[in-house]
């Protein structure tokens, strides 16, 4: 929120210019201008795959002259039970209190990466990756011994569907935004834009842009070179989902990850249960809860304090003096 100085009576239009978005294809918020408190124009985004977006601007707005107070609100656009794994985790600056986008890992799914607390990124459901010289090729060995919850190995067709699947612009994922410079190209297609134009979609760049080599590896040909494409697998939507669910976030789904989910609300809690079949290390413990506690840092902080919770996944930094009158919490300061 500012104050501002309006010089006259008059009608005005306001801009805005958002970087570092989402990605996403499909928006997932929206943005409310208000003058005074009071809602003054709703800001349709259309991201279509862009981390940057430039030239939004409102329809002529009355305002009178002298001093007011403007400010520029995120509101959600997408709510409720959703069907498609990879759309909820897409993260919304709505509702992101201390850093955190109310996005938590998924425990039974795994990723084909894992960049670990030293920042080194190391195989997970992989063997080992091969970039080429010039690296434009990057040929990915699955591991044999990944075992869905349900029964059966992870296979390269299943890895290839799901890079397709966070890929397609319809899935509306926010790897599409990280990949796209190299894995996609932009289309036209029948929709216009205000000018009259077409609007533009992504597929991918070459029909052989993701190519199976056999059972259990996997070759990229990309546009142009990338040395960043293990970091982008470990982005926090690209999970391994079980292709003959489509991909589909619930209760019961299957998973190649150390838990199995149990119960699920939407804004309130999930409960996830050990498997006592996994093919890796662990789990080491028998049921894990994330309980969501909403926007208000406090009610975090109150949590904790009461030993309702055990962990809390991000906080806002106003709470650390009253977090460090803890007794039970210890602090490390790391330089960054």
């Amino acid at each position: 929120m500012v104050t501002h100085e309006f010089p006259a009576d008059g009608e005005y239009v306001f801009g805005l210019k958002i970087s570092g978005g989402s990605g996403n294809e499909t928006p997932l918020e929206d943005v409310d201008i208000s003058i005074d408190g009071e809602r003054v124009a709703l800001l349709k985004l259309e991201y279509n795959g862009a981390t940057e977006i430039t030239d939004i601007l409102t329809e002529p707005v009355a305002v009178r002259g002298g001093q007011h107070q403007l400010s520029a609100a995120f509101v959600k656009v997408i709510d409720g039970p959703y069907e498609d794994r990879f759309r909820p985790t897409g993260w919304s600056r709505a509702g992101s209190a201390g850093g955190n986008y109310g996005t938590t890992g998924l425990v039974e799914l795994d990723e084909l990466w894992v960049t670990g607390p030293d920042n080194v990124t190391r195989p997970m459901l992989l063997e080992s990756w091969q970039p080429s010289e010039d690296l434009k090729t990057w040929t990915l060995k699955v591991r044999k011994d990944v075992k869905w919850r349900k029964g059966g190995v992870l296979t390269a067709d299943q890895v290839i569907w799901n890079i397709k699947s966070v890929l397609d612009p319809k899935t509306g994922s926010s790897v599409l935004g990280l990949m796209k410079g190299y894995m996609t190209g932009d289309v036209p297609t029948d929709e216009k834009d205000a000018a009259g134009k077409p609007k533009m979609s992504s597929q991918l760049w070459d029909a052989n842009a993701i190519e199976k080599v056999d059972d259990f590896t996997v070759r990229l040909n990309l546009r142009v070179p990338q040395l960043a494409v293990p970091e982008h697998f470990f982005h926090y939507p690209f999970f391994i989902a079980d292709p003959a669910e489509g991909g589909k976030l619930g209760v019961g789904m299957n998973g190649t990850g150390p838990f199995e989910m149990v119960e699920y609300e939407i804004s309130k809690r999930a409960v996830l249960k050990a498997r006592k079949d996994y093919w890796g290390k662990g789990p080491y413990l028998d049921e894990v809860i994330f309980v969501d506690l909403g926007d208000d840092p406090a009610a975090e902080v109150a949590a904790m304090a009461s030993k309702q919770v055990h962990s809390i996944v991000a906080t806002n930094p106003s709470q650390l003096p009253i977090l460090k009158r803890l007794p039970d919490l210890e602090f490390y300061s790391v330089g960054t």
